[in-house]
C-alpha cells in the first residue's frame, strides 16, 4: 500500500493485531526514458570530443552526479568495491594513514530528481557541441514514464 501517514495509520490500524508491516518512504526512481535519453545524448558528445563513453560517462558523473566523501585505511584496495570513485587527499589519525575517497553514485542507482539534474548537465554540454536536444518542456514529460 502506498499513502500518505493518516492513510497507512488508519489502514494498520484495521489490520490483524498479530500481522507484521514493513514501513519504508516511497522514492521516484528515474525514469527508462530518462536513462535512455541520457545515453543517446553522451553516446553523441563522446562522438564529437572523440573520447572513450567510459571516461565522458564519468566525467559527466563527476560534474553533474550525486557524491559522498568517505575515509579508508590507506592500503585498502578500492577498485574492488566501487564503481565511480576519486581520491582526494590523505591524513593521518592515531598513526594510522588515511585516504579520502569521493564516491559517484551510479547513474542506475539514481532517482528521478537527481537524473533530471544529471540530464541537464549533459543537455548543457551537448548544447556548447551544437548537438541538438530536446526542449526543456519535452525533457521534463520524460521524468514521469
Amino acid at each position: 500500500m502506498i499513502g500518505n501517514p493518516l492513510t497507512l495509520i488508519e489502514y494498520l490500524y484495521n489490520q490483524d493485531k498479530n500481522k507484521i508491516f514493513e514501513i519504508k518512504e516511497k522514492k521516484n526512481k528515474r525514469s527508462l526514458s530518462q536513462n535512455g535519453y541520457s545515453w543517446t545524448l553522451q553516446y553523441q558528445l563522446a562522438s564529437k570530443l572523440k573520447l572513450p563513453i567510459e571516461e565522458l560517462h564519468f566525467n559527466l558523473i563527476k560534474s553533474y552526479g550525486v557524491f559522498e566523501v568517505i575515509s579508508v585505511l590507506d592500503q585498502v584496495d578500492t577498485t574492488n568495491y566501487f564503481e565511480y570513485f576519486e581520491e582526494i587527499g590523505k591524513s593521518e589519525l592515531n598513526g594510522k594513514v588515511f585516504k579520502h575517497i569521493r564516491l559517484y553514485k551510479p547513474t542506475h542507482k539514481m532517482n528521478s530528481t537527481e537524473m533530471a539534474r544529471f540530464i541537464d548537465g549533459v543537455v548543457s554540454e551537448c548544447k556548447l557541441q551544437d548537438i541538438p536536444t530536446l526542449t526543456p518542456d519535452e525533457i521534463k514529460r520524460m521524468e514521469i514514464y
